[in-house]
């Protein structure tokens, strides 16, 4: 099973609430996931995005397979933080833990992101490509394989062929002989 490009995971500590440096992500990597792992999470968790420690934040909910990180955070180069408020039965909830990320410029990167229906596009697209590059692949070892069968029916063929010519030279032989 290939790896998933987008999936993004941060090693936890559950005894210190911050990590240590800040995860690096690249401008216009939209669709990424982020998984934390070495704690205990529940089922389903609050994840609140935001460009300062103080302000604004963008919740967003995760669960077991991990949290989208909003695709407005990775459009521009900058930090942003990621804090996740768990709930449980006793308790409204609290900040668990805290993540920083830090998103690096591309150079030469559009003004603007695609769309997301042209993001979407351009996904399929690259995904058909990517597809009819492994039929490819497939087609050419089909081939190759089908290529050795071939040589060794050749061969088969060839020495069945050599068997007949010699039964052909006993037949006229014992034909002759019958004759005389």
């Amino acid at each position: 099973m290939a790896t998933d490009f987008r999936v993004l995971t941060a090693s936890m500590s559950p005894t210190r609430m911050e990590q240590i440096k800040p995860l690096i992500l690249h401008q216009g990597d939209y669709g990424r996931i982020l998984r934390l792992t070495d704690v205990e999470l529940p089922e389903y968790y609050e994840v609140h995005f935001g460009y300062h420690r103080s302000g604004i934040s963008k919740p967003v909910i995760g669960n077991r397979n991990g949290v989208e990180i909003p695709n407005e955070f990775l459009n521009q180069p900058g930090t942003f933080y990621a804090w996740f408020y768990l709930h449980d039965s006793d308790t409204d909830g609290e900040t668990r833990y805290e993540l920083v990320f830090k998103v690096i410029g591309k150079a030469n990167a559009w003004d603007e992101p695609l769309p997301p229906e042209q993001r979407s596009i351009a996904d399929q697209l690259i995904g058909a490509l990517s597809s009819g590059v492994e039929q490819t692949r497939d087609l050419a070892e089909d081939a190759e394989q089908f290529k050795m069968e071939a040589e060794e029916a050749a061969e088969t063929a060839a020495e069945i062929l050599e068997e007949i010519k010699k039964y052909k030279i006993d037949l006229e032989v014992i034909d002759t002989t019958l004759y005389l």
